[in-house]
């Protein structure tokens, strides 16, 4: 793709005003810059960016009709937009593109011959472009599911993951400790809530577990009143009443339909009935200083006490926590709803980054005759499918893979995903359902079945435009469920997660010294190995010498180069605790994580100019066992030097944890031993490797959801 640019200066003169007293000036306003983006002399998108009052603002236009549809605002000054800072516009906005600007960039853009579409998207879009262009992610993808014929593809859905780019290019080491920070509040709620009613705690409920969460997040501490309770407050419940502290939606749920953690908070029944359908800080402003009917000894705070309190609210933990807790501090003092944003219910609206991807995977298929059509699946939706009254997607992996289960029935999606990787199946699976199910008609858009659909109940009128889908039932309360699937379809879906496909993502990376950062000190240098030592502490608090011994090569330090490093001076070395790879040659040569490419430059060079294979971790191999419990495709987990050889772990490409005595990890695999057998280097696919092939294009069963 080409691009060329051209840049014009408007000169913008406002007629004269006169002076006005400085109390009574109009907010101060300019406009910086817009950037207009061009593809085949058409208007794409355009960016109109300014300051108002100190703060960076922007207005987008992204589909090039000359309307914005995004509004975003630097409230913090911190240099980016946060998501509570970004507004998306309706139609009925009628907000308009085309202000007078400093200065106007226009980037223009010629079909999409070119592979690496640099300027129009960041370089993570970049490489997702480059993966559907990339020759063997499309004979992946034609050669799998197309039939060789891209033209068969008529329908691509997509949904926006929250946490890849968190999680991409950790280890399994990393990810299951990722996993277990999200999920610890969860636990440690569900752990109080266990102890205090005297039961398991996978029999507590999960609505008790979230109000434990909130109140947590709060101090325990009611936000309206600033008077503490109790956990037994939570869980005291009168003629099935709730009990004395009620969940409040911060902005009025009528106004603004999420019922995410950072849109609540607990307070007392009688505050939250007193409140009503105001925001927090109307609530305050109305009432502040008032006693509460009902409960005389509670008095509301004043405006002043309210926001102290609010500022006080600590901010803790796991990332996602820390930005619900943000999240709901800056609900807590917004004067409306309308300044909140987007919202996990906008089910209706796209984002921005969406519809780029959208642009993007039409220009994928520019050349095949056919464009498919794009579906956006917000998140919310697929998660009503996966959810166990309904169709329980999750439910069906547990019989492929039971560890997700235990005797109390599913696992919480969080630990599911530091168990397998079939997870992003399941996924995959429920967008695929509802662009499929999930479909307009005369009677309700696609939109409007995605709203209703997560609604706790439905009107009548609003039942009779689900019911022209097909697929839904109700329960006594009107609330939306999905009729029961058919057998067909859910042995189709079984079928499918039985062949374990999963698709393995190696990071570039070659820099860096992978090294436990704690300095051991040298205790002799033999031929082969040295022996360490160092000084640690014990629980009695008592310090005590531990040695170890360890090839001389995971010594680093052991030969600087410099002859005073830090090192050296103090006579000490890091151990390199991971190794980059290893080089399969006639004698299989060890890659160090230091300085790689200087060590793939001599192996080139003694492999008579030819680089030769190297496999690492989260290199996909094919042991050759005679159909023996090794037989198949295996995942690297680490690559390691031992006494006796080169030695591989081994993990199936589904597993996370690697863990001895299971089927599916294979510990200290010596590697000659592998290369006698028959090791075959897997090339990794955008459709996955599957283990057990069973499924294909072609072979599947049709039908309809009946009811």
């Amino acid at each position: 793709m080409q691009e060329t640019h051209t840049t014009e200066k408007v000169i913008v003169r406002d007629p004269v005003k006169p002076e006005v007293p400085e109390e009574h000036k109009e907010p101060e306003m300019t406009w910086d810059e817009t950037t207009n983006v061009y593809v085949d002399g058409e208007k794409a998108m355009s960016v109109e960016e300014g300051t108002y009052q100190g703060h960076k603002f922007a207005l987008y236009d992204v589909d090039g009709d000359d309307k914005a549809d995004l509004f975003a605002i630097d409230v913090n000054s911190n240099g980016q937009f946060e998501d509570n800072e970004v507004a998306i516009l309706s139609p009925e906005d009628n907000v308009r593109m085309g202000h007078d600007t400093a200065q106007t960039t226009n980037h223009m853009y010629h079909g999409y011959e070119e592979p690496t579409p640099e300027p129009l998207y960041s370089q993570q879009d970049e490489n997702i472009y480059n993966n559907f262009e990339d020759e063997k992610t499309g004979e992946s993808y034609k050669g799998d599911y197309a039939e060789n014929n891209p033209a068969r593809v008529g329908q691509v859905t997509i949904e926006m993951a929250r946490d890849m780019k968190d999680l991409s290019g950790k280890t399994n080491k990393e990810i299951v400790s990722d996993m277990n920070d999200r999920t610890r509040q969860h636990k440690k709620a569900a752990q109080m809530l266990a102890k205090h009613l005297g039961i398991d705690e996978r029999l507590v409920s999960p609505g008790l577990i979230r109000k434990v969460r909130i109140a947590e997040d709060m101090g325990w501490r009611c936000p309206y009143t600033g008077q503490k309770y109790d956990i037994q407050d939570i869980v005291s419940k009168s003629d099935g009443e709730a009990g004395n502290v009620d969940k409040d939606h911060i902005l009025p749920r009528s106004q603004r339909a999420t019922d995410s953690l950072s849109s609540l908070v607990l307070t007392f029944t009688e505050v939250n009935r007193l409140k009503g359908a105001r925001t927090g800080l109307e609530f305050i402003r109305e009432f502040g200083g008032q006693r509460v009917p009902g409960r005389e000894n509670l008095v509301i705070l004043d405006e002043k006490k309210y926001k102290a309190e609010v500022e006080k609210l600590k901010v803790f933990g796991h990332d996602d926590d820390r930005k619900r807790q943000k999240a709901r501090k800056a609900n807590l003092i917004r004067q409306t709803s309308d300044e909140a944003g987007m919202t996990e219910g906008m089910l209706t609206r796209t984002s921005h980054i969406t519809k780029l991807a959208s642009r993007a995977i039409r220009g994928f298929f520019a050349n095949c005759g056919r464009t498919p059509e794009i579906v956006s699946i917000p998140g919310r939706v697929t998660a009503f499918l996966r959810n166990e009254r309904n169709w329980n997607i999750l439910g069906i992996l547990s019989e492929v893979d039971p560890r997700i289960r235990d005797e109390h029935g599913l696992k919480l999606k969080q630990e599911i995903r530091g168990i397998t990787h079939m997870h992003h199946a399941v996924d995959a699976i429920a967008l695929g359902l509802a662009a499929t199910y999930l479909r307009g008609n005369r009677t309700i858009q696609i939109g409007d079945i995605w709203a209703l659909m997560c609604k706790r109940r439905v009107k009548e009128e609003e039942k009779a435009q689900l019911n022209s889908v097909g697929v839904f039932c109700f329960t006594a309360q009107n609330e939306p469920r999905l009729l029961g699937m058919p057998d067909w379809l859910r042995q189709q879906i079984k079928n499918a997660l039985a062949e374990q496909r999963v698709v393995v993502h190696q990071p570039k990376e070659k820099g860096g010294l992978k090294a436990d950062l704690t300095t051991w000190g040298i205790v002799n240098v033999g031929v082969e190995k040295v022996k360490l030592r160092q000084r640690t502490r014990n629980v009695d608090g008592l310090r005590e010498l531990k040695y170890k011994e360890v090839l001389k090569s995971a010594a680093f330090g052991l030969e600087p180069k410099a002859d005073d490093g830090k090192l050296k001076r103090i006579n000490g070395v890091l151990i390199q605790d991971q190794n980059y790879g290893v080089a399969l040659m006639e004698n299989p040569i060890i890659i160090r994580h230091r300085f790689v490419w200087k060590q793939m430059d001599e192996l080139k060079s003694r492999n008579g100019g030819v680089m030769p294979k190297v496999i690492r971790r989260l290199s996909l191999v094919r042991v050759d066992d005679k159909g023996g419990k090794h037989d198949g495709v295996w995942k690297i987990a680490s690559v390691k030097d031992a006494s006796a050889g080169i030695m591989l772990d081994l993990v199936r490409p589904y597993a996370i944890r690697i863990e001895n005595k299971v089927d599916y990890a294979w510990i200290n695999a010596g590697l000659k031993s592998l290369m006698k057998k028959g090791l075959e280097v897997v090339e990794t696919k955008y459709t996955g490797v599957p283990l057990c092939p069973i499924t294909s294009s072609t072979s599947q069963p049709r039908g309809q959801v009946s009811r």
